[in-house]
């Protein structure tokens, strides 16, 4: 069955939610590895390897495994020369970029209501853009606007940067 026999039907909606069909059986367990067996086996094939996957598996196992270790190793040989000739070991050794900001050396203690206690808080981030400030009597930002590919302010409706603000409308 392949199509949800729930589709479209009103007050079953819960139950079409749920339908994953019988094509979900063939993606799950060990049916991924056996299809990557089998491709391996018939690149091995044209490679000029004799192997089967259903006649030898376990000469296409040991071929395949014997394969992913040279290529590891393969792998890790050409790493080695591209940094012994542009460095850059540093880069490939230091931390997650998404952790790099969360380190810090500042001890702050917080009470149960949320102040602090002992230390300094993390002071915001600043930008290098001016914030609120609103050019040429303007009462929005550039860029709150768009009309025609053109930016423009939200509050006139101005397309040009230097325009006076007029607050009406156009």
């Amino acid at each position: 069955m392949r199509e949800n026999p729930f589709a479209g039907v009103p007050g079953r909606e819960k139950e079409a939610a749920k339908f994953a069909g019988e094509n979900f059986v063939r993606y799950t367990g060990e049916v991924q590895q056996a299809n990557e067996a089998q491709v391996f086996a018939w690149s091995a094939r044209c490679q000029g390897v004799d192997v089967h996957a259903l006649a030898e598996p376990t000469k296409l196992e040991q071929y395949k495994k014997d394969f992913e270790e040279q290529k590891e190793k393969s792998k890790k040989e050409h790493m080695e020369k591209l940094i012994e000739k542009y460095g850059g070991r540093e880069h490939i050794e230091a931390p997650p970029k998404d952790l790099l900001p969360q380190q810090t050396e500042q001890y702050v203690e917080y009470s149960r209501t949320g102040n602090v206690v002992k230390g300094q808080e993390k002071a915001t981030a600043k930008s290098r853009f001016d914030e609120d400030v609103y050019p040429m009597n303007h009462t929005s930002v550039w860029g709150s606007y768009w009309e025609d590919g053109k930016w423009g302010f939200k509050c006139c409706r101005a397309t040009m940067k230097n325009a006076y603000c007029t607050r009406v409308a156009k």
